[in-house]
């Protein structure tokens, strides 16, 4: 096997013969040693035209002297087939496989699976210095929240929802609910997948109903396709679902929520706000917040969360369910404190 500088000098010259062209004037050394560099390859204008050299002793390629700078391109008639991944190919391969494999069919994934280990393989052999190759290395995607693991996704059932989906069929799942010992049949219209956090939901409309719910993947036990079409409810759209709060559980309700908060989550919500339009007025202890925006359990979430920091000021509604809310979260610390002192 080559030492790792030689696979790294064959693998930069691979990638410079795809990068020539079959017509025209041709890529000056200078060009071809600036697709080089985006392919991650830190080398001078000297390397790049001894290289071409070298090569065209192998290959057909020509030099066009007629024009200034030269250019370098494949002979006329050279069949031109070189079967080699891009450094940037093999990065994107990979960035697809770890942040795209849970919504990808896998009837995609399948015909992509070459692909991807050949690109495991290209950047494997890249030489430390190739910062193109590097880059899976410098990234991560984090969740802002406290992630949970997700759910097991029986591999025929999430086959099957993709399938009905991409062919635009109805199926038929055995649904077990949140809290339920049984399962329940389900007959339902796939409209869209969802990776929301660790869970991958089903958004879909059951029996004959047009109202659209979520349905996570690892409560159905088993998916059976039905040769029937899948009924789109009128005017239904997947953005728009998910911009009214649909995943994160709520009705689409809109409210007005008048909050006061603290300045320091004001700073934060100054440069992040929690939806287009939100107002801050500074007030003597404070800010108070405007905004209007879908009430949903995530929202309620993030209310409480913020303890002193924010206090919901209207709707009276939201206001006083928070409130029960904080007091019996109180009375069980309360009640567990008596429980702890009387076994000391």
């Amino acid at each position: 096997m080559p030492k790792k500088s030689s696979r790294d000098t064959l693998l930069r010259q691979w990638s410079m013969l795809k990068l020539l062209p079959s017509r025209g004037s041709g890529l000056p050394s200078s060009e071809i040693r600036k697709r080089l560099q985006e392919h991650g390859y830190e080398v001078d204008v000297r390397t790049v035209q001894r290289d071409l050299v070298q090569l065209s002793q192998c290959f057909p390629l020509r030099c066009n002297d007629r024009s200034v700078p030269h250019g370098w391109l494949w002979a006329p008639d050279a069949g031109v087939d070189i079967p080699c991944m891009s450094v940037p190919g093999a990065l994107t391969m990979k960035m697809v496989e770890e942040y795209l494999r849970p919504i990808l069919p896998a009837s995609v994934l399948r015909v992509l699976q070459p692909h991807i280990d050949h690109a495991t393989r290209v950047l494997s052999q890249m030489d430390a210095g190739n910062t193109v190759a590097s880059w899976t290395d410098k990234v991560r995607v984090v969740h802002p929240a406290i992630t949970t693991l997700a759910g097991d996704i029986d591999a025929d059932v999430l086959e099957n929802i993709q399938d009905a989906l991409m062919r635009g069929l109805q199926v038929e799942v055995a649904y077990q609910r949140l809290g339920s010992e049984q399962s329940s049949s389900l007959r339902l219209h796939p409209q869209a997948l969802v990776q929301r956090g660790p869970v991958l939901y089903l958004i879909a409309s059951a029996f004959d109903y047009e109202d659209v719910r979520i349905y996570a993947l690892h409560r159905c036990h088993s998916v059976r396709i039905l040769d029937e079409a899948a009924q789109r409810p009128p005017g239904f759209s997947i953005d728009e679902f998910i911009k009214a709060g649909r995943l994160h559980f709520g009705s689409g309700e809109l409210i007005d929520l008048h909050l006061w908060v603290s300045a320091e989550l004001a700073g934060i919500l100054r440069e992040s706000p929690l939806c287009e339009g939100m107002r801050l007025q500074p007030v003597e202890t404070g800010y108070e917040l405007h905004a209007c925006l879908p009430w949903t359990w995530q929202l309620k979430w993030w209310l409480l969360s913020q303890g002193a920091a924010v206090r919901v000021l209207a709707p009276a509604t939201v206001r006083a369910g928070l409130l029960d809310e904080l007091r019996a979260t109180l009375a069980a610390y309360s009640e567990e404190t008596v429980e702890l002192a009387s076994v000391h």
